[in-house]
């Protein structure tokens, strides 16, 4: 066994993957930069991992397990196999290569908690497909939260089946659940792995305590949503700990009813909460990545520019390339309601609404290209009678976040003339329906009140 990795450094794994850049190891495994090209123009990362007797052939069989695993928030697994690099008889997979990792900015400082929400978004996306697809991923935590280019992912590489053994249940670890020294992997201890990140991302520090009641009193300071999440997923016992659609539920609570704001106190429209809050003053930000403040990005500020030119899309049927908006152009938009202006004009006869701006969802083609057939994502938009969006809201979301929130995106940024009744104009709301498929994505509209 080398003690020393890097030493390896320009060799080559079965004449195919050189061992470029030396990117870091821990006790039992390497990466290194290589390519999955003889011209070097795609990187990739290759893991050297130890060969030991017994453990080897479990961990073969879990990467070919999960080969055919493809979501836009999970890392791809290229290829794995075995080696040998002189005397030592190794394992290898080679995989999409991260250009930054959590664990690199939480020395340094906390995210805010914008930052941990936009965190969360993505991963628990990606959990869920992996959890619905029967397999439990078993190392969530910050140097498994990743940026590959502007996309949060989280990686592949300890993903293995729901019930399997652990391959090393000896290994004392911050970051796994209190059951996991029986050696099995489950979807509640993956809930726990992610509280335990959760604290260390607004923290910067592990918690540790000896029970639940330990527990509440260690995260008596954590900010609204975040502490009770934390402490449904740091139950002691797994049967009690929340699930997945409990985080989210929680991270995005449906809108007060009418009667429920009038009971509270709270009686007005409330405020779309905007996707892309600005962190630390950066404007280039991605739905689904928090890359920019979340991977040391945040001291890159974009230059001021003029107003941004929206897509004005002509018909509902207009392709995404006939509607795309840049993601610059996304960013540096606000989506936060427009002032409702002045009071409603005599404007005419009576007539419906009529669109004025539509913009279609900046989905990246690496999403689209996970789509087979059409996802079909409804939102209900509430236009005050000056025509812009006091707010919007998801009414079927499909089977991704994803694209439910690209859509939400997209919709806060219409424009409409609002309907005229007796020779005023007025409030409407309009059912509104994202469609996409691998090939693009487009929209059609109704007006279903005024």
């Amino acid at each position: 066994m080398p003690q020393e990795w890097n030493h390896w450094q320009g060799q080559t794994i079965n004449n195919r993957f050189e061992l470029q850049e030396y990117l870091g190891a821990s006790q039992d495994s390497a990466v290194f930069l290589t390519s999955l090209d003889p011209a070097k123009s795609k990187k990739a990362a290759i893991k050297l991992v130890a060969w030991v007797e017994g453990n080897a052939e479990i961990q073969l069989a879990r990467w070919n397990s999960i080969k055919a695993l493809s979501h836009p928030h999970v890392i791809r697994l290229f290829e794995s196999g075995e080696c040998s690099l002189g005397h030592n008889r190794l394992l290898y997979v080679v995989m999409e290569y991260a250009d930054e990792k959590l664990s690199t900015i939480l020395p340094s400082r906390a995210l805010t908690p914008t930052e941990a929400r936009e965190m969360l978004d993505p991963t628990l996306d990606a959990l869920a497909y992996i959890h619905e697809h029967g397999f439990v991923h078993g190392h969530i935590k910050p140097s498994n939260i990743m940026a590959v280019e502007e996309r949060l992912k989280i990686s592949c590489d300890g993903i293995a089946s729901s019930g399997q053994p652990n391959c090393d249940p000896a290994r004392q670890s911050p970051y796994l659940p209190p059951e996991a020294t029986g050696g099995t992997l489950s979807i509640a201890a993956d809930i726990w792995s992610l509280g335990v990140t959760v604290v260390e991302a607004l923290t910067q520090k592990i918690p540790a305590f000896r029970s639940d009641a330990e527990m509440l009193a260690s995260l008596s300071a954590l900010p609204s949503p975040f502490r009770k999440i934390v402490e449904e997923c740091l139950r002691a016992d797994p049967r009690q700990r929340c699930t997945i659609a409990d985080i989210q539920k929680e991270l995005h609570p449906p809108p007060l009813s009418v009667d429920d704001q009038i009971a509270t106190g709270t009686n007005e429209s409330p405020r779309p909460r905007g996707l892309f809050a600005p962190i630390a003053g950066a404007i280039l930000v991605t739905v689904v990545l928090v890359g920019l403040f979340l991977f040391n990005r945040s001291s890159r500020r974009a230059a001021p520019s003029s107003q941004p030119t929206q897509a004005h899309v002509p018909s509902p049927q207009s392709s995404l390339a006939d509607g795309k908006v840049s993601v610059n152009e996304t960013a540096s938009k606000s989506v936060e309601p427009e002032s409702a202006g002045p009071e409603p004009t005599r404007t005419g006869p009576d007539r419906p609404g009529n669109v004025t701006r539509r913009v279609l969802p900046e989905a990246s083609k690496n999403a689209l290209r996970t789509i087979h057939g059409t996802v079909r994502v409804r939102v209900r938009i509430y236009v005050d009678p000056a025509g812009n969006v006091e707010r919007a809201r998801v009414e079927s979301g499909g089977p991704s976040r994803y694209f439910a929130n690209k859509s939400l995106e997209a919709a806060r940024q219409w424009k409409f003339d609002s309907p005229v009744t007796n020779n005023k104009t007025v409030p409407s709301e309009w059912d509104v329906e994202f469609q996409f498929t691998s090939r693009g994505s487009k929209v059609r509209e109704k007006q279903t009140r005024s």
